[in-house]
């Protein structure tokens, strides 16, 4: 097999100790090397003065199988003689280091190319005593040089100059210690500082190599000793430890927190020669995992935040759990909500909390003018206001901050439609200082209490609007009372008039027959007749009076469970003689066991008296009026239906029948108010009420009322 060689000069400092010299090089000083040896990424062996191999990383012994005592020539290029042109021989006898390009066949049968570097290693008297042998497997990149050479202008040049990078850098060798980019602490076995790598400067803050004799052994490294005693445990006990936090000290004692990896040396008879430590910096890790904490408690105060806004219409809930967010997630100690007066030129204090009573109590505290100190100028400017030293800011207000101790504060406008409408304000009792990711989470705090602000101010105002409905709605059905009363006023008086006129008959009788001086008995059992018949009139008087004083008096709504059978009654009772006048036939059909439903007897009263009294007027004379009552399918409305066989409602006058002051009578007939009482009354109650209609044939409305109280 051929060799090609190519002489490189060597490099001028030797990489394993001063002057090329080391104190020892037998096996066991290799041995203290053995896990930097078996890091490393490129194929490792040392030879000796006879090409015999003493020592092999793992990368070497994994893809070559040789054991020490091999030659170099049987591992390399599976011969039984020297190569020619031998370059380790070469640099045993000239003592330059050179580096060549060659051949070399794996285990598996497996052709490679190989970049191999000849490193001698002297002993004290100054000769050559080892080579180590460095190689870089170079076959997929000289596969690619191959690929390139056939391509032609500017991509060859490009490719070619980053291939001859790539070789100038491959070229200059180093060590595990230079390479890493992790600090890379060497001990002997009672944890006394061997060797510190370059990184290892840069993590502990040390100035120079020489700050490593700062610190004599590893254990003052760890700013907690018992963190150290319980990783050394862990190191003996399983021979390594692999990504364990701990919190290391440097240059100055400044600690900062790290992940260490750890392996234990040992010699051929299993005896510990030391320990090597690999540590990484996680100190910006850290500030990262900080940074997204915090982002993430002020994304969960801002959602918290906006749940309580679009959940709750009752501005204290929101402000006081907007203060507890913002205290707990800032760190900050007190906060205050102000907001403006309908005026828009005074702000009041309208939450708080980490200030003391006195501060609070203070007028200028409570309550301040548009356009006064740092609150009221954040106020007039609608722009935030940054504080870092309060007891140093241009306000009328230093005697009061200064007895509260108050050091830092930031005024967030609260801002709803692009209106200020309050003002956050985030004070503490330390030095603090206010950052632009802060002033962004207050920021989008104050935009979800302005919606807070508006949300309760319209919701007041919806308030108002409905309580003036209820007031116009109760006026409403007073006065259809009104009008109901002066219809039936003619009929209860002709029914109250008959049974009067009869008691007055019965009395001139009674007066007659007493003027005798004697009375016969069949006159006394005449006037025991006369006297019932009397009694039964005056009780349906009374009756009548009675039924017409509850239908006319005024009262809000009272709801109890009612029979609804007994509400219809009382209605018939009221308009059943009108009916009769009218010679109108009217049927009465009652489910059995309906349930009793929580209503307002009165006014559920009124509603059937409407529909019933609305039934006569389209109903001739001679017509029929049905009126039922039984449980919905669904089982839990109970169904009053007013049946008639009058004239019937026009399909386009069927959407506006329910509103006030819609009619289709004639001119004096009504004024429209009976069916939108009705259809108040039962929405009030929870309930709804529909019509279906066909002119000339009749009009059936339904009542529905639920069972349940909702």
């Amino acid at each position: 097999m051929g060799c090609k060689l190519k002489n490189v000069e060597p490099e001028k400092n030797n990489k394993f100790g001063e002057n090329g010299e080391i104190d020892q090089y037998d096996l066991s000083y290799w041995e203290n090397y053995k896990a930097l040896i078996d890091s490393l990424t490129t194929y490792l062996v040392i030879l000796n003065r006879d090409l015999k191999i003493i020592v092999s990383n793992n990368l070497f012994r994994q893809r070559f199988d040789p054991s020490p005592g091999h030659y170099c020539y049987e591992a390399w290029k599976d011969r039984d003689e020297v190569c020619c042109d031998c370059p380790a021989l070469k640099t045993f006898s000239d003592g330059r280091m050179r580096t060549v390009e060659t051949c070399a066949i794996d285990k598996g049968g497996n052709l490679s190319e190989f970049l191999v570097e000849f490193i001698p290693i002297r002993n004290k008297q100054g000769e050559v005593a080892h080579v180590v042998e460095v190689a870089t497997d170079i076959t997929e990149r000289k596969h690619l040089i191959r690929e390139i050479k056939g391509a032609t202008g500017q991509i060859e040049k490009l490719t070619a100059d980053r291939i001859i990078e790539l070789e100038d850098s491959e070229s200059r060798y180093r060590t595990i210690f230079e390479r890493s980019a992790d600090a890379i602490v060497l001990t002997d076995s009672n944890f006394k500082i061997v060797d510190i790598n370059p990184a290892a400067l840069k993590v502990f803050r040390f100035d120079s190599c020489n700050s490593k004799r700062v610190c004599e052994d590893l254990k003052s490294l760890f700013a907690d000793d018992h963190q150290f005693y319980a990783l050394v445990e862990n190191m003996q006990k399983d021979g390594y430890i692999r990504d364990v936090e701990a919190v290391m000290k440097g240059a100055n004692n400044e600690c900062f927190h790290a992940l260490i990896t750890g392996n234990l040396l040992s010699n051929g008879s299993g005896e510990i020669t030391g320990y090597v430590t690999f540590v990484r910096d996680l100190s910006e890790q850290k500030k990262i995992e900080s940074y997204l904490k915090q982002a993430n408690a002020e994304l969960r105060a801002l959602n918290t935040i906006a749940k309580t806004v679009g959940g709750s219409l009752d501005l204290n809930d929101i402000l006081n759990n907007v203060i507890n967010n913002v205290k707990d997630t800032l760190k900050a100690d007190s906060v205050r909500i102000y907001l403006l007066d309908e005026e828009r030129e005074s702000l009041y204090l309208a939450a708080h909390t980490g200030l003391s009573d006195r501060f609070i109590s203070r007028p200028h505290i409570k309550c301040r003018k548009v356009g006064e100190g740092l609150l009221g100028e954040a106020a007039k400017e609608g722009k935030a206001i940054i504080v870092e030293d309060l007891r140093k800011a241009p306000t009328p207000f230093k005697t009061a901050v200064f007895k509260e101790d108050l050091q830092a504060a930031v005024y967030i406008p609260l801002t709803s439609k692009g209106k200020v409408v309050g003002i956050l304000c985030v004070s503490t009792h330390y030095p603090h200082k206010f950052t632009s990711k802060h002033m962004e989470f207050l920021t989008g705090i104050g935009v979800q209490i302005g919606m807070a602000v508006e949300n309760a101010n319209l919701y007041a105002e919806t308030e108002r609007a409905y309580k003036q409905l209820q007031i116009a709605q109760e006026q409403l059905i007073r006065s259809e009372k009104l009008v109901s009363l002066g219809k039936l006023a003619a009929t209860i008086a002709h029914e109250i008039n008959n049974p009067l006129s009869a008691v007055i008959t019965y009395i001139k009788l009674m007066t007659k027959i007493f003027k005798k001086e004697f009375v016969p008995v069949e006159k006394v059992r005449d006037v025991r007749k006369y006297l019932g018949i009397m009694e039964s009139e005056t009780v349906r008087c009374a009756n009548i009076v009675k039924d017409l004083l509850a239908f006319s008096r005024q009262s809000s709504l009272n709801k109890k469970l009612n029979d609804i059978e007994e509400i219809i009654d009382r209605a018939l009772a009221i308009i059943g003689h009108d009916l009769e006048l009218k010679e109108i036939t009217l049927r009465k059909e009652i489910s059995p066991n309906l349930p009793p439903v929580p209503c307002d007897f009165q006014q559920i009263q009124q509603a059937v008296l409407n529909l019933l009294s609305n039934a006569a007027e389209a109903t001739s004379k001679h017509g029929n009026i049905t009126i039922e009552a039984n449980l919905a399918d669904s089982g839990k409305e109970v169904e009053i239906n007013v049946k008639d066989d009058g004239v019937g409602i026009d399909p386009a006058d069927i959407p506006f029948v329910f509103e006030p002051f819609f009619t289709t009578k004639k001119e004096g007939k009504g004024v429209g108010l009976g069916l939108a009482v009705v259809y108040g009354i039962v929405k009030k109650h929870g309930g709804r009420v529909e019509v279906d209609s066909q002119p000339g044939k009749g009009t059936i409305f339904h009542i529905y009322l639920p069972v349940e109280d909702m």
